[in-house]
């Protein structure tokens, strides 16, 4: 063959190079789960923090928004009432929904909250408080007749 030499392999050569293929596929499947399970154990805990924080902060701040419209609704129906039986039923609905909002703000209050939402919160809830008041005199003024 014109100076071509060839030569060929003893087969358990082939046969041991194929098995440290497979082996080393093996190896890189294993290795492969390692790295998918640590991903997923990483994803699995931002996904707890969603769910129990963030997703419930929000769910609690939603619920004070609507209970909140709900307030200023009833605050409404309460001026714009003309019978005492109006009146009284309003007044009722505003002293339940002020507690409700009032459970809703303390339910927000137990989770804990970083600097700037605890700041943001603060101030909602003084402004709350100082809306509140304003409400009240309002209402007080309305019994009189004034």
């Amino acid at each position: 063959m014109d100076g071509l030499i060839t030569r060929s392999l003893p087969p358990h050569s082939l046969r041991v190079r194929l098995y440290s293929v497979v082996a080393l596929l093996f190896m890189l499947v294993i290795g492969l789960g390692f790295f998918g399970f640590a991903r997923l154990s990483a994803v699995n805990h931002v996904s707890e923090v969603i769910r129990n924080h963030w997703l419930r902060d929000t769910r609690i701040l939603g619920d004070i928004s609507n209970y909140m419209s709900d307030y200023r609704a009833a605050e409404a129906t309460r001026l714009l009432s003309s019978t005492p039986a109006e009146l009284s039923a309003s007044e009722k609905e505003i002293a339940a929904l002020d507690a409700t909002v009032a459970g809703s703000q303390r339910a927000y209050e137990e989770i804990t909250q970083g600097p700037s939402e605890t700041m943001l919160y603060a101030r909602f809830a003084e402004q709350w408080e100082v809306y509140k008041t304003v409400a009240a005199q309002v209402i007080a003024l309305a019994r009189t007749g004034r």
